[in-house]
């Protein structure tokens, strides 16, 4: 299947009307038709269609469904990011110990 008939596909199983897509992005609604019958659109409104459907502009080349992250589920790097920072507040906190406990050891 061809990309301009997965977006038309995708956006029917999520009740978007060709109609509404043609507004969200600006063009005719026969832009979108074409679509429909073996058209692609170009390159330069892949995002906002991804958007539009939620999803990403990988899923609409490769014809998988991978929803995006909502607004209120933090993603996957934040999450990480978060991680990494708590580590880095650990060790800080070790090396602020370690760099005490040799100042008190040595000997005049």
């Amino acid at each position: 299947m061809g990309v301009g008939k997965r977006i038309i596909e995708m956006a029917r199983s999520k009740g978007v009307r060709q109609a509404q897509i043609a507004q969200k992005l600006g063009i005719s609604q026969q832009t979108v038709s074409q679509w429909a019958r073996g058209g692609s659109p170009t390159p330069d409104r892949l995002p906002a269609l991804a958007e539009l459907l939620g999803t990403t502009v990988d899923a609409l080349l490769a014809g998988e469904e991978v929803p995006t992250a909502t607004s209120d589920e933090p993603s996957t790097i934040a999450r990480l990011l978060a991680i990494v920072e708590s580590q880095q507040s650990i060790i800080k906190t070790q090396a602020d110990s370690i760099n005490n406990m040799s100042k008190n050891t040595k000997q005049p």
